[in-house]
């Protein structure tokens, strides 16, 4: 049944009825009648899907995002109604369960099949996302399944760690590093020797959390020397190199809009002044 009935951690109408499209649409491209039949009142508009002597009603909810604490409570909400719903169409039906989300990893996918095999072995479900994974068990759904076709090249992009190297504040921390290294009248910083994060949080005057982040982190891709004190910047041609390039990367443009009171002709261009560097 695609009724996609309101949830607390539903997406929004719109995506409800995007992923009921996409199961109709699935459905129906491998042969597969389909129909949407009204069963009570309360009940909304149900999906029976039909091929040779195999018939289904759908039970479909979606979640906002594909956690598996979020779509473990849904399927199984899904598996309880789509039984029922099955014993009251006139017809019979067996009952199959699909959850959704916009995308569904790999490790969250098995936690909802080891779910399955656990507590439900014997129902048929789907699991599907937005990028195309599919996997469904069941009498004559082995030929709906497919891997989703952009995850290996997911997998190859930059973690987001990689990205969040050169946020504002870790490129202060990472100029108070180099500091010793460059003229005072070149870069005004602090200057001395840090055992650990802490230190270069206090110096740098930011929590320990962000420091320890960003040691971490440079450890990680080889720009700290591996002894644990001080931190001393390796590889320091490297890391200006992929400082410049993230640089020179686009920034998106974004609106703004002044919103100023009214105090004569001159408010706006004093204001102006005021944000001038």
């Amino acid at each position: 049944m695609a009724s996609l009935l309101s949830n607390p951690n539903s997406p929004g109408p719109r995506i409800e009825r995007e992923f009921e499209d996409v199961v109709v649409k699935l459905f129906r491209e491998n042969g597969w009648r389909v129909k949407k039949e009204p069963m009570l009142a309360d009940k909304g508009a149900d999906i029976v899907v039909a091929r040779g002597n195999q018939r289904y009603i759908i039970e479909c909810k979606v979640a906002s995002e594909g956690r598996p604490d979020r779509l473990v409570p849904l399927l199984s909400q899904a598996i309880l109604q789509a039984r029922v719903y099955a014993q009251a169409l006139s017809k019979p039906a067996a009952p199959l369960a699909i959850v959704a989300a916009p995308a569904i990893s790999e490790s969250a996918a098995n936690s909802l099949i080891r779910f399955l095999s656990q507590f439900a072995p014997a129902v048929a479900v789907g699991i599907l996302d937005r990028e195309g994974f599919r996997h469904f068990v069941g009498p004559g759904l082995e030929k709906l399944n497919a891997a989703p076709p952009r995850r290996a090249q997911r997998q190859k992009l930059p973690l987001r760690e990689s990205a969040y190297l050169f946020s504002d504040l870790n490129q202060w921390m990472l100029k108070i590093l180099l500091a010793p290294l460059i003229p005072e009248d070149l870069l005004r910083a602090p200057r001395r020797e840090y055992r650990n994060a802490s230190e270069l949080a206090a110096a740098a005057e930011v929590s320990v959390m962000s420091a320890f982040r960003l040691v971490r982190q440079l450890r990680k891709e080889g720009f700290l020397d591996e002894r644990e004190e001080p931190l001393r910047l390796v590889c320091r041609k490297e890391l200006l190199h992929r400082w410049q390039v993230a640089h020179l990367r686009g920034s998106p443009e974004l609106p703004l809009r002044w919103i100023i009171p009214v105090k004569g002709q001159s408010q706006l261009p004093a204001a102006l002044r005021s944000y001038r560097v």
